[in-house]
Order: C-alpha cells, then sequence, then structure tokens
C-alpha cells in the first residue's frame, strides 16, 4: 500500500490506522468515497462534546449526518444494553450491526438509509417509550463519566474529589457563560472552565465565611473575564432592528409614513434598486432565444414571435424605456427587428 491510500485510511483526528473493526464503514468503501474518517472512538468524543451542546437526542442525529450513518430509532433504544461497554455512540454502532444496518441488501448503508426526517425521526422514537429505570441510571453514570473527563476528579491534588451537586454547579456556571457565544476558542474554553472551578471554591470559601479569602478568588475570577473578554460589557452589541430606525429608513427611501393598506400599495409599487439599463424589449427577445433554443434542442420548429400573452410585464417600470447606443448596436450586428409586444394582449 502506497502512503497515499495509507493516510486516506487514517482517522482524522487521532491519525490511527482504520480497520473494519473501529469504524462504521468498511476500510474497502473508503475508496468509493466515504465523507468522513473518524474512528468510532473518536466519534464518540466527538458526540460526547455534542450532546453538551445540543442534548442526546440531536447529538445522535447530528452525528448520524456527519458519519453518514443511518439513524434509526429503534437500533437507538436497543443500544442502551451496549453502551455501558462501548459508550453511547459506540453502543448505538453496535446495535446496529446487530440488527444488520450495516449490511442492507449486500452494500454498507448510510445516512439516506434511515430517518431522514427530524420530525419523523424523533416522534418515531417517541413511541417507542421513555427510557427504563435501568436506562435512566446509565443515563446519569454516562453523564457522571462525562463529568468526570470535562472538569476532573477534583480541583487540585489536596482538593476534595467533586460531588454530583459540585459539577451540576460547574456546569452550570460554563453554561451560562457560554450561552449565546458561537465559536468558542479552545483558549476561551479552557478561561472559561478555570472561571467555573474558581466561582465554585469562591462559593465554597463563602458558605464558610472565609470572606477576605473568597474576596482574593473573586479578584482572580473578574480578571480573568477581563483578560478574556468575558464579561458582558465586552461583548460586540447586536445589530438588532427598532422600530424607529425602520421608519427613518422609510423616510430617507422617500416613502411617508401612511396607514397599513396604504402602505402595501405603496410597497408593492416601489423600486428599491437601479432599474435596468435596457427596454422590455430585449427581455422578450431573450425570452424568445430561450424559447427557440430549447425547441432547437428537442427537434422542434423554432418561432419568429411569441404571442402576446408570453410579453413580459412591466409592472414595477424596471426597464429602459428608450434604447441606449449599446443596444441599438447590438440589435444591428445580430440583425434583430424589434418584438414589440403589447403584454396582456
Amino acid at each position: 500500500m502506497d502512503e497515499k491510500a495509507k493516510n486516506a485510511r487514517q482517522c482524522w483526528h487521532c491519525r490511527r490506522e482504520l480497520t473494519d473493526k473501529n469504524s462504521w464503514m468498511p476500510t474497502d468503501g473508503f475508496d468509493r468515497g466515504a465523507p468522513t474518517f473518524y474512528c468510532t472512538s473518536c466519534q464518540n468524543q466527538y458526540y460526547l462534546q455534542l450532546a453538551k451542546v445540543v442534548g442526546s437526542d440531536l447529538a445522535y442525529f447530528y452525528c448520524c449526518v456527519k458519519f453518514d450513518v443511518p439513524y434509526v430509532p429503534r437500533a437507538l433504544k436497543a443500544s442502551y444494553k451496549y453502551r455501558r461497554e462501548y459508550g453511547p455512540w459506540g453502543g448505538y454502532i453496535t446495535a446496529l450491526r446487530a440488527a444488520h444496518w450495516h449490511n442492507k441488501k449486500d452494500r454498507w448503508c448510510g445516512f439516506a438509509d434511515g430517518s431522514i426526517e427530524i420530525k419523523k425521526a424523533f416522534a418515531e422514537l417517541k413511541e417507542l417509550g421513555a427510557e427504563s429505570p435501568e436506562e435512566l441510571r446509565e443515563t446519569r453514570e454516562r453523564d457522571k463519566e462525562y463529568n468526570r473527563e470535562f472538569w476532573g476528579k477534583s480541583y487540585g491534588a489536596d482538593s476534595e474529589p467533586y460531588t454530583d451537586a459540585d459539577y451540576d454547579a460547574l456546569n452550570r456556571v460554563y453554561d451560562a457563560m457560554t450561552e449565546g457565544r458561537s465559536g468558542i476558542s479552545t483558549q476561551s474554553q479552557i478561561a472559561i472552565q478555570d472561571i467555573a472551578r474558581w466561582t465554585l471554591e469562591r462559593d465554597k470559601l463563602m458558605a464558610a465565611k472565609e470572606f477576605d479569602d473568597a474576596k482574593k478568588v473573586d479578584a482572580m475570577i473578574e480578571k480573568l473575564k477581563e483578560s478574556e473578554q468575558l464579561r458582558k460589557k465586552d461583548e460586540l452589541p447586536q445589530d438588532r432592528a427598532r422600530l424607529d430606525d425602520i421608519i427613518k429608513a422609510c423616510e430617507r427611501a422617500g416613502l411617508n409614513l401612511m396607514d397599513y393598506e396604504e402602505l402595501k400599495r405603496q410597497l408593492a409599487t416601489y423600486m428599491f434598486h437601479t432599474p435596468y439599463g435596457y427596454t422590455r424589449d430585449s427581455a422578450d427577445q431573450m425570452l424568445l432565444y430561450i424559447v427557440n433554443a430549447t425547441a432547437a434542442n428537442e427537434g422542434a420548429p423554432e418561432v419568429d414571435r411569441l404571442p402576446n400573452e408570453f410579453a413580459i410585464v412591466d409592472t414595477l417600470g424596471e426597464f429602459a424605456q428608450e434604447r441606449d447606443d449599446q443596444e441599438k448596436q447590438t440589435y444591428k450586428e445580430l440583425g434583430i427587428q424589434p418584438l414589440q409586444m403589447k403584454p396582456g394582449k
């Protein structure tokens, strides 16, 4: 195998060699143009990060789109028994293989073979029933696993291990800091994690009435927020349309304030753009050329003129009233005679 073919069979994230066991599509399918090349372990990590943002249900659907995997609600329901061993995404892949979705009609299935309409897919998933008590316990255990991976087991070597309540507090701060922010960089994410940890430490110090130490930690939090521009006042102003701005824009455009019915009539006929630089007859000529080109392709006879009912109607007065020199020269060189079509007749 040459170097190019070898690289094509490496996970795009961790660079491990892909095999039939650690990828959804078999390696011989890569030559047929598989859309993404990630091992199931990296796919699982991607799912965990996405589930934190959009929730587990949407994360499964989005990952199926990204990794070209069928979204099958019944397989998703059946995947709970595999998740403890293989993780949430790996468990779903295992459930698909157990249901033979990897080999329908002697071919490897992709996203288009499963449920592609998200509303119908979620409705079917809901009909299959809620999670059983065992499945709920597994879900909570997966959440704990994610928290331990994302936050660590404690703040420092000498600190007490984080409790479930601590993880909840950390997640609340993180969610509040990231809400409404798109495209968070890795540096910002690390800073927000530190702010969340320090906020938890500050609150614990406050509860223990160690106010001086709590004040020092709070100063660290504010300094980090300032340096990373994570304060509310550091956010860029949003472009929100205000009613008075709309009114002023209408006035600048020469529109008078009027009642609703009159305003509709004005907007229907007001032209906000520059008129075309050619006449309506030129547009009719172009339409005639299109019709004749289509006729020639289909072996039908061409016509010299279209019926008047096919004439372009210039409701808004967008076409030039007179031909300019360029249009006259074009007509002369191509031997075009004005059609003088009469719209509506």
